[in-house]
């Protein structure tokens, strides 16, 4: 006869319970431990694919701070004519208007990416898409104002008798057209460079 205890099961019943709960409380111990090592293992995938893009793009990452700096002196030019007297013609004032207001938008939008590098916020929360289509609006932007400066812009009158090539230079070119040049050449180069590093990342895959 199969024996009974007090609380009416029998001792193997009340085994079998306990075998079933030591199991219950085994598996419930390991998934915590399985959670840590999967997230450990993610965390050792996303250190490999950084390092892998951060040499991958080093050259990229230079080449685009290089373009900033190079905005950057340009737009302290540009303060430096202004507060010597120098400004451009009435008939191309609006193209050196959009071209500073781009090189304005690209240094202040571009800086979080180039000065923390591809570690920094602006890869973690997903900002360099839109950061690189404001970068590439703005050189649009850019190559436009030039396009109209070169269909709208006309040669200042030399003076009697100056044929030497400073002089015609001067006449033809002014500090706010070569600072309107300048700006279209680094404005492409940190074009250039912010794709260069948007397409290794996406081609690594730590960026969403």
């Amino acid at each position: 006869e199969t024996l009974e205890t007090a609380d009416g099961h029998s001792p193997a019943a009340r085994n079998s319970g306990a075998r079933s709960l030591v199991v219950t409380l085994g598996l419930a111990a390991g998934r915590p431990s399985e959670r840590a090592a999967r997230r450990k293992a993610l965390e050792g995938r996303r250190r490999d694919a950084q390092a892998q893009v951060a040499k991958s793009v080093t050259v990229s990452l230079t080449n685009g701070r290089c373009a900033l700096l190079g905005l950057v002196w340009v737009e302290l030019i540009r303060i430096a004519a202004r507060w010597q007297g120098s400004m451009p013609g009435w008939a191309v004032f609006g193209m050196h208007f959009l071209t500073t207001a781009s090189d304005v938008a690209c240094i202040v939008f571009a800086a979080p990416l180039f000065a923390t590098g591809m570690r920094g916020q602006c890869v973690q929360t997903g900002c360099l898409g839109p950061m690189l289509t404001l970068v590439f609006a703005m050189c649009l932007v850019d190559i436009s104002a030039l396009a109209a400066y070169l269909v709208c812009a006309t040669p200042r009158p030399l003076s009697p008798g100056s044929r030497s090539i400073i002089t015609v230079l001067e006449a033809t070119l002014g500090v706010w057209d070569f600072a309107l040049f300048s700006s279209v050449a680094l404005q492409v180069a940190l074009c250039s460079s912010s794709w260069r590093g948007y397409r290794g990342l996406r081609g690594v895959g730590p960026y969403p």
